[in-house]
């Protein structure tokens, strides 16, 4: 049995003895790219021995400097993904802790004042050494600029430079609108799936729901079949285990006794019993919405609510979409059934991937373009803010083209 460790200032790191006699010297050192604290560990014979390389070793990761030193990148990243957590959704804290992660392990030693247009680039470098698609790498550019703007406003010295560095190139984005003669083969296979699966297409392909909120989906949000309405105001994601020990169990988060998920419950999030899972508000104030339920839609949820699938998880609201255990369906889950449905459908996106669920909204927004309805309805229907956002959804054809021109045509030579 191990003796109990020496007590020391916090961040100094500690020494204890093994019951095997080799002494431990164990400090923080950060956090990985997933935001969770990272602590490093030296073995050594005796107690100095020990003491000194963990010194040694705490010099090497802190490039000279004392661990976090609130005027590194590193140490500073800890201050504004703090205060981000306070202000932010669910989904856009996530994907800061986990941008500015990769830019942590990439420059989280440099001097904010000594901050170089060349550090950009190693940020750059470092995402695509670790597979970062080119879009990813321009999400951690933008993130590190955006957290040193807020150190600015916090008064610490930035070179200007370093705020007006452009970004690698904008990749292109393949999402397309999905055609219309797949979109019925993947209709004919849904159905021989189970109401679920059925289920998420109907309300990605006629309703344009986002991934997320077809998860959030709960009974009481569908509003008098008969009428037909959804009403659209919340999401449900995965935020992931923390630790509540300090990460002195020695275990992962996910199995630590004290385990919690860390989900801002004053912006109205609520952590689902049982799970990581979290309910909150839809991505944006414009993403509040009702939708109105097509036929064929209100027919199969009426479907499922005649099957009155009870759900295993007491305290829990009634999600549409459940698990085989009869649990929430998270957005992992969610993806699996859709992808079981291409495959009986045997299509694939032109490049040779799977077709992402998201491209079931962008259908349905072209749909609506060709339809010729007006941008105001549209941009009410799938909860977009402008005009301009709402552009990025409508991918019209050349088919598309040559009709307009040839109403144009029409209208001229009319006589």
């Amino acid at each position: 049995m191990s003796t109990s460790a020496q007590r020391r200032e916090y961040g100094t790191g500690s020494i204890y003895q093994r019951a095997d006699g080799k002494w431990i010297g164990s400090f923080p050192a950060g956090h990985t790219r997933s935001g969770k604290r990272r602590r490093l560990t030296v073995v050594a014979g005796t107690e100095q021995q020990a003491r000194s390389r963990m010194r040694s070793k705490m010099r090497e990761v802190a490039g000279g400097k004392e661990p976090g030193d609130p005027t590194t990148v590193a140490g500073w990243s800890k201050t504004y993904l703090a205060e981000r957590a306070l202000r932010n959704r669910n989904s856009t804290t996530r994907n800061v802790i986990w941008a500015i992660g990769y830019v942590v392990e990439a420059v989280g030693e440099v001097k904010l004042a000594k901050l170089r247009p060349a550090d950009f680039r190693r940020v750059h470098e470092f995402g695509a050494k670790k597979g970062l698609s080119p879009s990813s790498v321009l999400r951690l550019h933008d993130r590190l600029k955006a957290m040193l703007k807020a150190a600015v406003l916090e008064g610490l010295e930035i070179p200007p430079a370093t705020l007006i560095v452009q970004g690698p190139p904008e990749p292109t984005n393949d999402r397309i609108a999905i055609p219309k003669d797949t979109v019925g083969r993947i209709f004919e296979a849904s159905k021989r799936e189970s109401h679920d699966a059925r289920a998420i297409v109907l309300l990605g392909f006629l309703a344009g729901l986002r991934r997320g909120e077809m998860s959030g989906l709960t009974w009481d949000r569908v509003v008098d079949l008969d009428r037909g309405v959804l009403v659209i105001d919340r999401q449900l994601t995965r935020f992931g285990w923390s630790h509540s020990c300090d990460e002195t169990c020695g275990r992962t988060p996910r199995s630590c006794p004290k385990r919690w998920v860390a989900a801002p419950t004053h912006l109205g999030y609520e952590v689902i019993p049982r799970s990581s899972l979290v309910l909150g508000p839809v991505k944006t104030a414009r993403g509040r919405r009702e939708v109105p339920i097509v036929d064929e839609l209100a027919e199969h949820l009426l479907k499922m609510q005649a099957a009155d699938r009870p759900s295993s998880w007491d305290g829990v609201p009634r999600f549409v979409l459940l698990t085989a255990i009869g649990g929430p369906m998270g957005q992992h889950s969610l993806d699996v059934l859709w992808k079981q449905v291409l495959q009986r459908a045997e299509t694939k996106h032109p490049s040779g991937r799977s077709w992402n669920t998201h491209e079931m909204r962008h259908t349905f927004v072209t749909e609506l373009m060709r339809t010729n309805t007006h941008s105001s309805i549209i941009e009410t229907m799938v909860g977009r803010a402008e005009e301009r956002s709402t552009r990025g959804y409508i991918h019209p054809t050349y088919v598309d083209a040559r009709s307009a021109a040839d109403r144009v045509a029409s209208g001229f030579l009319q006589r």
